[in-house]
Parts: C-alpha cells; sequence; structure tokens
C-alpha cells in the first residue's frame, strides 16, 4: 500500500484529485503531506511563491518572549485556481507549533506568501 501511494502523481488538474486520493487510502491531507508528500507538488507553484514562510508575530507582549509566529507553504495549485496550503503557528517562547493542511483560492494563498515575506525570515 505505501509503495503505491509514493508512486502516485497528480496529474495537476484539481485539489479535488489530491483530496479524493487521500480519502481513498483513508488519510487525512494532513496525514498525506506529512506521511507522504512533505514537499507537495513545487512544480505547480510559481518559483516566486514556493518554500516555506514566517509570518507575523502575535500575542506578544512589550519586552516579553512569548508569542506565537505564524507559517505556510502552498503546496500545490491546481489548473482551477485553487491552492493546499500547510499553514499554522509556532510558540516562539516554547518551540511548539500546531499546523494543518487547508484548500483555499490560489490568489488569497499567494498572497498570503507576498505578505508574510514582508516579516523577518528568521
Amino acid at each position: 500500500m505505501h509503495d503505491e501511494i509514493y508512486d502516485w502523481k497528480w496529474d495537476g488538474v484539481s485539489i479535488d484529485a489530491i483530496e479524493s486520493f487521500a480519502a481513498s487510502y483513508q488519510l487525512s491531507l494532513l496525514d498525506l503531506y506529512e506521511g507522504y508528500f512533505p514537499e507537495g507538488w513545487p512544480d505547480s507553484v510559481p518559483g516566486s511563491h514556493r518554500g516555506l514562510v514566517l509570518g507575523p508575530v502575535f500575542g506578544r507582549n512589550v519586552g516579553s518572549p512569548e508569542g506565537y509566529k505564524r507559517f505556510m507553504r502552498i503546496l500545490a495549485i491546481d489548473h482551477g485556481g485553487n491552492a493546499l496550503t500547510l499553514e499554522g503557528a509556532t510558540d516562539i517562547y516554547r518551540g511548539a507549533d500546531g499546523y494543518n493542511v487547508l484548500k483555499k483560492d490560489s490568489r488569497e494563498a499567494m498572497g498570503l506568501v507576498d505578505v508574510y515575506r514582508l516579516y523577518p525570515q528568521s
């Protein structure tokens, strides 16, 4: 079964095909990403919008080390203008993070990448 999943090729037409493929193996999109496709489908994403980007820090008081830093990566963009994204936040004080794989409009996803790149990337 694992070989079939690793060998699967997405045609780029629709994010729905990725969702259907994951469901056919009783996997969530997050499980499919984490276990089998950790880079997503980068060939479907414009080069200027590839990779992990860090967003703003929120929940921080002045002079305090606490806060949460947002992050995201566009995993795939289909021919219909939909995107599959990895989005989450890291607790910069404790080092813990939480994230999920989401489906959204590709223009919104690329806009978020552009905005996030305005923040320091370290």
